[in-house]
């Protein structure tokens, strides 16, 4: 049984244009996404959307546009309809514990500025947020796989294409000491690591919204649609100044010592 997991990233890791970075990631298992997206694209026929963009469609961009016949009343009717869907087949949570099966929501959110303030203070914290959020997002797809589905003997990643999230993983999955110390990565069949273009793959349109909701929701004020899919709970991670400051006892230290190769980092 594999645990498909599915990532899209909010804003840039650009702290001169964002405030925060954040990454949307959503799993399950094949049975659970068939019965969601067969709800999702009933939703999408309905409105006469091809797919759904969050930002396209909240400033009316192609293919949303006016002249195509968007407006507020059609953009919420959808967006209302999407939300409903994944709450439908979002897992209910109770902090750590499972009260209802489910698509596993998780997102983690890295204030760029304070991240910035950190790493300009010690240089063990980890210089690129998108690296920050990625590694949070698959140790909660291993956690979720060890405490609520056992039965998992495999992952497939799908991130949003030309998003550089998809390569820290790749690093790891490519590195044998990353393998031998967390064998969870041993289930990771790197040709399982792709990319794809969200306007043809409804499980990364949901985790556009979900990312685009989280991002924005120190906003005000909020739309309806978005407070809605903020009222049920869900996975969330955050990196403040406080908390990157302050990793795991050892962590940054076992990660330099698999001399994984350094990528870019965020401005």
């Amino acid at each position: 049984m594999v645990l498909e997991c599915y990532f899209d990233g909010s804003n840039q890791a650009d702290s001169q244009e964002y405030k925060v970075l954040t990454l949307a990631c959503i799993a399950g298992v094949e049975s659970q996404w068939s019965r969601c997206l067969e709800d999702w694209n009933k939703v999408l026929k309905e409105n006469n959307a091809g797919h759904l963009h969050v930002t396209n469609l909240l400033t009316f961009n192609e293919p949303f546009t006016r002249e195509n016949g968007w407006n507020e009343g059609k953009r919420d009717r959808l967006l209302f309809g999407c939300v409903r869907v994944a709450l439908n087949h979002f897992a209910h949570l109770h902090r750590t514990r499972l009260t209802l099966p489910g698509l596993l929501p998780h997102t983690t959110t890295v204030d760029l500025r304070d991240h910035n303030r950190a790493r300009s203070e010690s240089p063990e914290v980890p210089p690129d947020a998108r690296e920050i959020c990625v590694l949070e997002a698959i140790n909660s797809c291993f956690r979720w796989s060890k405490n609520y589905s056992p039965g998992i003997d495999g992952y497939a990643l799908i991130f949003d294409q030309n998003e550089p999230f998809r390569g820290y993983i790749l690093d790891r999955c490519s590195a044998p000491k990353v393998r031998k110390e967390y064998p969870e990565y041993k289930k990771i069949d790197k040709d399982k690591i792709k990319d794809a273009d969200m306007r043809c793959t409804p499980a990364l349109q949901i985790a556009d919204l979900l990312a685009w909701c989280v991002s924005h929701k120190d906003d005000e004020p909020q739309f309806s649609w978005q407070a809605e899919l903020l009222s049920r709970p869900w996975w969330a991670e955050k990196g403040t100044y406080e908390q990157l400051v302050k990793p795991r006892p050892g962590s940054l230290e076992k990660w330099r010592s698999f001399n994984l190769p350094k990528r870019k980092t965020h401005r």
